[in-house]
C-alpha cells in the first residue's frame, strides 16, 4: 500500500506547528511555534519578554540581573484549547558566574493534537501525535554597568508526519536569539531584540520557508514604594518575511514582594506569529519558590489559553 499520500498531512507544506498557531496562519514561514513565549509570567503579561529564570526564552541580556546566583523554572501551557488543543512543556535556568557573566539553558516541547492517518483509499491506518521541540544554551555579558548583551544558540525540530514507506520526516534547524539592553537611568531599560535568526526549513515538497524571524524594540520600567511595586513592559517589532507588525504590553503589581497580579495584551497582524489576545496572571513567591498562573482571552484561537509555572532561585 502506498502511504505517501496521507490525508491531513502530506498536503501540508509545513509542519504541524503551522497548524498549531493557526489564526488561519498562512504557510509563509516554517516552525511558527518558535514565536511562543512558554512561561506563565510572559503569558500573563501579554507575551512580553521576561528575565529571571525565563531569560533564555525571552531576555538573555537580563540573565545577569537575577537575584542571587541561580534561578530555574518549569512551565506547562494548554495552547489554543478551542482549536488545536496542543500542550507546551518547558524548562529554563540561569546561572550567574559572577557579576559580569551568566549562562542560560532552555527546553520547550510542543505536543499537538492526535490525528488519524488515512490511506489513499480512505482506510484508517492508525493515529499519530505530532510534536515540536527546541533546546539551547545562552551567554550573557554585562559589558558595563547598565549595558548588557545576551545571545542564545538553539536547535529545533518538528515531527509532523508518521513514517512514510519506512522514512521518518523530521524538519530540523538551528537559530539564535540576541538582545542588547541599555539602562540610561535607574528603573528604565531599553532593549533591541533579534529573534529566531536562523536557517530556513524545507517542506515535504522541498520548498524552503524562512523561520519567523523578527526584530523588536522594548522598554521595561519598574519601581518600588513601601511594600508595593509596579512593573511595565512594552515591546513592538516587525517580522522580516513577510513584513508583519506585532506588539505587546504587560503590567505587574506586586505587594510585599510575595504576591503579584499581572495583565497585558498582545497584537499581531494576520499571517505570522502568535494571534492577538488579552491576558491575566497571578504569582506567589516565598523562600525563593514561585508559583505563577496565566489565562488568555481572545475572540480567535487564543481563547482560554492557560499556563502554569513553578520556579526556584537562590
Amino acid at each position: 500500500m502506498n502511504y505517501k499520500k496521507i490525508i491531513l498531512a502530506a498536503l501540508l507544506p509545513l509542519s504541524f506547528s503551522a497548524v498549531s498557531l493557526a489564526q488561519e496562519v498562512s504557510s509563509q514561514v516554517g516552525m511558527p511555534f518558535l514565536s511562543i513565549n512558554p512561561d506563565a509570567v510572559s503569558s500573563g503579561m501579554g507575551g512580553t519578554f521576561q528575565g529571571g529564570a525565563y531569560s533564555h526564552f525571552g531576555a538573555p541580556a537580563q540573565a545577569a540581573l537575577i537575584e542571587g546566583t541561580f534561578a530555574a523554572a518549569v512551565s506547562y501551557g494548554y495552547f489554543q484549547p478551542t482549536v488545536t488543543k496542543s500542550h507546551n512543556v518547558s524548562a529554563s535556568a540561569v546561572y550567574k558566574i559572577d557579576s559580569r557573566f551568566s549562562v542560560t539553558a532552555g527546553f520547550l516541547e510542543n505536543i499537538g493534537k492526535r490525528y488519524e492517518v488515512t490511506s489513499e483509499s480512505g482506510y484508517v491506518l492508525g493515529t499519530y501525535l505530532p510534536s515540536d521541540m527546541k533546546v539551547g544554551a545562552g551567554f550573557c555579558w554585562m559589558i558595563l554597568d547598565g549595558l548588557s548583551a545576551g545571545i542564545t544558540a538553539n536547535y529545533a525540530q518538528s515531527n509532523p508526519f508518521p513514517r512514510i514507506d519506512g522514512v521518518k520526516i523530521v524538519q530540523r534547524t538551528a537559530f539564535a536569539d540576541v538582545q542588547i539592553r541599555y539602562e540610561p537611568m535607574q528603573a528604565l531599560g531599553i532593549s533591541f531584540y533579534g529573534k529566531n535568526l536562523g536557517i530556513p526549513v524545507k517542506s515535504s515538497s522541498g520548498k524552503s520557508y524562512p523561520l519567523p524571524m523578527y526584530g523588536a524594540l522594548a522598554f521595561d520600567s519598574s519601581t518600588e514604594f513601601g511594600k508595593h511595586s509596579v512593573k511595565l513592559l512594552i515591546d513592538a517589532g516587525l517580522y522580516f518575511k513577510p513584513a508583519v507588525f506585532n506588539g505587546s504590553i504587560g503590567f505587574e503589581y506586586g505587594y510585599d514582594k510575595h504576591y503579584f497580579v499581572r495583565t497585558g495584551g498582545h497584537y499581531c497582524d494576520d499571517g505570522v506569529g502568535v494571534p492577538s489576545y488579552f491576558s491575566l496572571g497571578l504569582g506567589i513567591k516565598f523562600i525563593g519558590i514561585t508559583f505563577d498562573a496565566a489565562w488568555n482571552y481572545s475572540g480567535g484561537p487564543m481563547k482560554n489559553n492557560f499556563s502554569l509555572g513553578v520556579g526556584y532561585s537562590f
